[in-house]
């Protein structure tokens, strides 16, 4: 099982990789667009992360592409889901 924090790293990791911005400077709370993240680079963030957690969180229901605004959303969205993550 991962913590919060483990997730968070987890996922500011790959959107750092993504958007090519260090880790310290995005803001989780910031718009998509405003990060840098399009809908392609959403998309391959959704790949990786489902990679590296193995978890879908937009899979069987769980989670709605229209309720996910912001980084933060993500990272809520696998910690509410904590007990179906693989260590990553």
């Amino acid at each position: 099982m991962l913590n919060q924090e483990k997730i968070e790293y987890g996922v500011l990791n790959k959107v750092s990789e993504l958007i090519t911005v260090d880790v310290v400077d995005i803001d989780i709370k910031a718009n998509f667009d405003e990060v840098g993240l399009d809908s392609l680079s959403l998309a391959m963030l959704f790949i990786e992360l489902e990679m590296l957690f193995g978890f879908d969180p937009l899979g069987e229901g769980n989670s709605l592409l229209s309720d996910i605004h912001c980084i933060s959303d993500i990272i809520d969205i696998f910690t509410k889901n904590e007990k179906s993550l693989l260590l990553g």
